[in-house]
C-alpha cells in the first residue's frame, strides 16, 4: 500500500528540499563562511531553486503493461443478483486515509496562517493611525533628518505607545514606528537606530519580509523552508548591521543600542521585522565584534564547492525521491484500437448479450443457461473466441437469438453493437436484444394470466428480496483486465462514467479472477473518459491465484460509500437512484403481491436505499415490475 500521488509528490518534494538544505548547511558551517552578503544570496537562491525544482526536474510516469488479451476466453455476464456483503472488514486507517487527514490539517494550517497574516496587516494599519508623527520642534527631529542624508532612505518617523522596539513597514510611503522610550535614549543611540531603519527602507526590505511571511504561511509544515527563511532574515540584518557600522563608525555605540532592546516586547502577529529578534542577538553581535572577513578568492572557491555539492545533492534527491505523474498506458494503444476498428477486420474479442424489458417468464436462471448454450453452440470452441470480425457470423448470431426468444413466444429485435476494448486492438460485439412493445391491453406471452385486476405468476420464476435495516454498502462494478504497474500486478477496471463520481483513492475493492476473489484498494482513477468508461486502477493486497494469466479478464467491485442504519433492499429491475417507482410487495404468506409506491435513495450494484413506502421485514418481488405487461394489475397471485 502506498501514498496517493497528490500526497506523495508534495512529500517527496519536501524530502528533496530537506536534502538540498542539508547539503548547503553543512559546507557553510564547515568552511566557516560568515560573509552576510554571500550568505544572503546563497539562502535566497536555495529557496528559489527549491520552489522551481518541481518545474524543472523530470517527472517519472509509471507505465502500465499493455493490456492485449490472451487467446481467448468467452465472457457472458452473469444475470444473478450479487449478495450485499461488505468488501472488507474494519481495519486501522491505511496510508490513503492518513494522507487525507494530514492533507486536511495542512490546508487548514495554511488557511489559518494566511488569515493571521491578513489580520497582522490590519494591525499595522491601526498602529500607524494611532501613532503620532515626530514634529519639527521635537529634539530628535534634527537628528533624524541628519541621518536621512547619511543613510539615503526616506521614511516618516512616528511614535507609538503600543510597540517596544522599532519596526519599519510600508511600500510607497514607508513608516518607522518608534517606541515612546526612543525620546529618552542618548542621541548616539537614536542616530544608530534611525540609520538602521532607514537602510531597511532604502533596501525595500519590508517587501522581502512580506513575501517571506507568505512563504512561511504556505509551507508552515516544512522545517527546511522555515529554517531557510530564518537564515535569510539573519543574513539581511547582518548586512544592515555592517553597513550601519561603516556609515557611523561607531561599532560600540551600535552594539549598545541593540542591547537596549533585548527585553523589548514585540507586538504579536504583525508582519514587520523588529529592530532586534532575541534569537539573532548572539550571531549579530558576534559578527560585528570579530571583524573577521574571508579573502575574496577563498570565498569564491568555497561558494563554488557548495554549488557543486548542491548540484550533486539535487541529482541524488531527484533520483531517490522522484516526483511521479499519473500512470497511463502506451500513447499509441488507443490510436491502434481506433485504426483497427476503421479497418476491414477488427478482432472479435468477447461475445455477450444485453437484455431489455423481459418479464418473469423470460428472464430467469433457466433461460439464461439456455442462452449460454446457444452461444456455446455458435462459437463451437468455448472458451476460445478470437477471430476477425465477420458480418456473416454476427448476422447468424442475431438470427439464432431471434429464434431462441421466438420459441419462448416472445417477439424481439436483435441489434449488434461493435465497441473497442479500451487500450487494446480488440473489439467487443454486444448483441442488444429488445422486446417489441405489446399492443394495448395485451398481456405477456407464456404467462398464466387472466383479465381483470389480478394476474397469476409462477412462484419459481420470480426473485424476491427482503427489506433490511442496518449498514448498507454502496458498490460500483465493472469489467477489466490484470496489468503490471512497476512490476506488480494491478487490476484495471473500466467503470461507467455515470458510476465513477464517488470513486476515490484508498477505497476498498474486490477483484474476481474467476478462480478466486482478491481484496485490494483503489490507487488512482483516470480523468479521461473512453467509450463511456473511466479506467480505475486497483492494487491487489495478495497474490494472484495460480492459473490466472497476466492479462486475465476480471470483474472489480469497489466500495464507494457506507450508509449506517439505512433501510435497503436488493436492487429491483428498473429501480433508479434518487427516484420514485412502484414495486410488488408480497403479502398473505407469499400467496399474493400488491403494488406499492416506493421512494428510493442511494443505490449500488446490489442494493438500493428505501426512503419510504416499505419497512424492514417486507418482502418484495425484484424481477417483476408494475410496468409493461403488468401495468394494469394492482395485485398478483403467486402460484406455487
Amino acid at each position: 500500500m502506498t501514498w496517493p500521488l497528490w500526497f506523495a509528490d508534495p512529500l517527496f518534494w519536501s524530502l528533496q528540499v530537506a536534502v538540498l538544505t542539508l547539503a548547503a548547511a553543512f559546507p557553510v558551517k564547515l568552511l566557516r563562511i560568515r560573509e552576510p552578503r554571500a550568505l544572503l544570496v546563497c539562502w535566497r537562491t536555495l529557496i528559489g531553486a527549491s520552489l522551481l525544482l518541481p518545474f524543472v526536474e523530470p517527472w517519472k510516469r509509471d507505465a502500465v503493461a499493455a493490456l492485449a488479451p490472451t487467446t481467448g476466453d468467452v465472457f457472458i455476464p452473469s444475470m444473478s443478483a450479487p449478495a450485499n456483503t461488505p468488501v472488507s472488514a474494519w481495519h486501522l486507517p491505511d496510508l490513503p486515509m492518513i494522507a487525507e487527514i494530514l492533507g486536511v490539517l495542512i490546508v487548514a494550517g495554511i488557511v489559518v496562517r494566511l488569515v493571521m497574516l491578513a489580520l497582522g496587516l490590519l494591525k499595522l494599519r491601526q498602529l500607524r493611525r494611532k501613532s503620532v508623527a515626530i514634529g519639527v520642534g521635537d529634539p530628535c527631529a534634527a537628528l533624524v533628518e541628519e541621518t536621512r542624508g547619511l543613510a539615503g532612505g526616506s521614511a516618516e518617523f512616528r511614535l507609538s505607545a503600543e510597540v517596544e522596539s522599532p519596526v519599519t513597514f510600508g511600500l510607497s510611503k514607508p513608516v518607522v514606528l518608534l517606541p515612546e522610550k526612543f525620546l529618552q535614549l542618548d542621541a548616539r543611540f537614536q542616530a544608530a537606530i534611525a540609520c538602521h531603519e532607514l537602510l531597511h527602507v532604502r533596501r525595500r526590505d519590508w517587501t522581502h519580509h512580506l513575501g517571506e511571511e507568505v512563504l512561511c504561511s504556505i509551507f508552515w509544515f516544512h522545517p527546511a523552508i522555515l529554517w531557510l527563511v530564518g537564515r535569510v532574515r539573519l543574513a539581511r540584518e547582518q548586512v544592515v548591521d555592517l553597513e550601519v557600522v561603516r556609515l557611523t563608525a561607531a561599532r560600540k555605540t551600535y552594539v549598545e543600542a541593540l542591547l537596549e532592546f533585548t527585553s523589548g516586547r514585540r507586538v504579536a502577529a504583525i508582519p514587520a521585522p523588529p529592530f532586534l529578534a532575541e534569537q539573532q542577538l548572539v550571531e549579530r553581535v558576534a559578527l560585528m565584534l570579530k571583524e573577521a572577513s574571508m579573502p575574496r578568492k577563498r570565498l569564491i572557491a568555497s561558494l563554488s564547492v557548495i554549488g557543486c555539492g548542491l548540484a550533486g545533492a539535487a541529482i541524488l534527491a531527484v533520483t531517490v525521491f522522484p516526483l511521479k505523474a499519473a500512470p497511463r498506458t502506451d500513447a499509441g494503444v488507443q490510436e491502434e484500437t481506433q485504426t483497427a476498428l476503421r479497418g476491414p477486420a477488427p478482432i472479435l474479442r468477447i461475445l455477450a448479450t444485453k437484455y431489455h424489458g423481459f418479464d418473469s417468464a423470460t428472464l430467469n436462471d433457466t433461460t439464461v443457461r439456455e442462452q449460454q448454450e446457444y452461444l456455446e453452440r455458435f462459437t463451437k470452441d468455448v472458451p476460445h473466441v478470437e477471430t476477425p470480425y465477420d458480418q456473416k457470423k454476427v448476422d447468424e448470431m442475431k438470427r439464432l437469438l431471434t429464434a431462441f426468444w421466438k420459441e419462448k413466444g416472445v417477439e424481439v429485435e436483435v441489434r449488434s453493437i461493435l465497441t473497442p476494448i479500451p487500450n487494446t486492438r480488440f473489439a467487443r460485439v454486444i448483441f442488444d436484444v429488445q422486446r417489441y412493445a405489446s399492443a394495448p391491453g395485451a398481456v405477456a406471452p407464456a404467462q398464466e394470466a387472466q383479465a381483470g385486476s389480478e394476474a397469476v405468476v409462477n412462484g419459481e420464476s420470480i426473485w424476491t428480496g427482503r427489506v433490511e435495516q442496518g449498514t448498507m454498502y454502496i458498490n460500483v462494478r465493472g469489467l477489466g483486465t490484470l496489468a503490471l504497474l512497476n512490476g506488480k500486478p494491478v487490476a484495471k477496471i473500466e467503470i461507467a462514467e455515470t458510476q465513477s463520481g464517488d470513486i476515490r483513492p484508498g477505497q476498498s475493492a474486490n477483484v474476481d479472477t474467476h478462480k478466486g476473489i482478491i481484496k485490494g484498494h483503489v490507487t488512482s482513477i483516470s480523468s479521461e473518459v473512453v467509450n463511456g468508461t473511466r479506467s480505475t486502477f486497483v492494487a491487489l493486497d495478495s497474490a494472484v491465484p495460480s492459473g490466472v494469466g497476466a492479462h486475465a479478464v476480471v470483474e472489480g467491485t469497489i466500495q464507494v460509500a457506507k450508509l449506517e442504519n439505512a433501510v435497503y433492499v436488493g436492487r429491483p429491475v428498473m429501480a433508479k437512484e434518487n427516484s420514485q417507482g412502484r414495486i410488488f410487495k408480497v403479502i398473505d404468506n407469499g400467496k399474493e403481491a400488491v403494488q406499492v409506491q416506493v421512494e428510493y435513495g442511494r443505490a449500488g450494484v446490489a442494493a438500493i436505499q428505501v426512503l419510504s413506502g416499505l419497512k424492514p421485514g417486507d418482502k418484495v418481488i425484484l424481477n417483476v415490475t408494475p410496468y409493461g405487461p403488468y401495468g394494469t394489475f394492482e395485485r398478483l397471485e403467486i402460484k406455487q
